[in-house]
């Protein structure tokens, strides 16, 4: 753990992993707009669950960091819920599981760079240098990760009622008993960037942010059952904008199937279900358990052989 926060590296190992446990999301700020959760109790339980888990890399670093620390996030971690508000570059991490504090402080101060300190009946972990990331531990169970004034809100937060929107709950509620889900109340419109030349038909009007800028949440759940389930939604400022927004889905869809794409992910396609309820663009996905798997093993070859070439 040499030269970055111990509470980053916890943050790292815990977000390869990523429903709702009310505890959890009772630590949320109240005026968050980004919600995202793993159920790993859960996820962990199904073949692809386990799949996952096993692509986890396995070098001698994150060895020595398991059996200093005695938490490997694969057995340990039960569920994580990360959150963010609006406009903010920071976040919180909470996470429950099975944590050894004291083993983990003890490993966190051997660089002689983080302070162990106790605030509201809670262990916090937190560095020596400025700006890096704070981690405390609390009711046996729980942690919770991020810039110490939110992690210190956090602690607060937890003996007393959390409200966070009634609009953002209602979303969480829908999608929170997935096995990985996300809930965003932020517009997409920062995502539309313009491109360096003109893209002609439907797709153009996308590029350059116009549909975008019209949608205003967005959500997401996968269910690691066998098929895959997959179902997300766009919610945009009319009932035109989400058909709009289906008829541009539609003909990405049929692009990727006429221009000889590989088969595995044209067969994906084939089986996109896309349908609007008003002003709602619903998605749906049901992907086979081994050809998704399949694809995961031949992105992550592709990935290493390029390491190789540049090496």
């Amino acid at each position: 753990m040499r030269n970055f926060s111990f509470a980053a590296a916890f943050l790292g190992v815990s977000s390869l992993l990523s429903a709702a446990d009310p505890t959890l999301l009772n630590l949320v700020m109240p005026d968050a707009q980004i919600v995202a959760g793993v159920n790993l109790a859960k996820a962990k339980t199904s073949p692809f669950g386990q799949f996952l888990l096993r692509q986890m890399p396995e070098d001698g670093d994150f060895a020595k960091f398991i059996n200093a620390s005695g938490f490997d996030p694969r057995r340990d971690l039960q569920e994580v819920l990360m959150a963010t508000a609006t406009g903010q570059k920071t976040g919180l991490v909470a996470a429950r599981g099975t944590f050894d504090p004291q083993k983990i402080a003890a490993l966190a101060t051997a660089d002689g760079k983080h302070i162990v300190s106790q605030y509201n009946g809670a262990q916090l972990l937190v560095s020596t240098e400025a700006g890096s990331p704070a981690l405390a531990f609390f009711d046996g169970n729980f942690a919770v990760a991020g810039d110490l004034v939110s992690v210190k809100a956090a602690i607060d937060r937890r003996k007393s009622h959390n409200a966070i929107s009634p609009q953002l709950a209602a979303k969480v509620a829908m999608y929170g008993a997935a096995d990985a889900w996300t809930v965003s109340l932020v517009p997409l419109s920062g995502l539309g960037q313009k491109p360096n030349v003109a893209v002609p038909g439907p797709l153009n009007g996308i590029f350059q942010g116009d549909l975008l800028k019209k949608v205003s949440e967005t959500s997401g759940g996968v269910t690691f059952t066998s098929p895959v389930q997959v179902t997300g939604e766009l919610v945009a400022d009319s009932d035109k904008d989400a058909t709009a927004l289906g008829d541009v889905v539609k003909f990405l869809a049929s692009m990727i199937q006429t221009n000889g794409a590989d088969p595995a992910v044209t067969t994906l396609v084939q089986s996109l279900n896309v349908s609007t309820q008003g002003n709602v663009l619903k998605l749906a996905l049901a992907i086979p358990e081994a050809q998704l798997e399949a694809l995961i093993q031949s992105g992550s070859n592709a990935g290493k052989k390029k390491s190789a070439v540049r090496i």
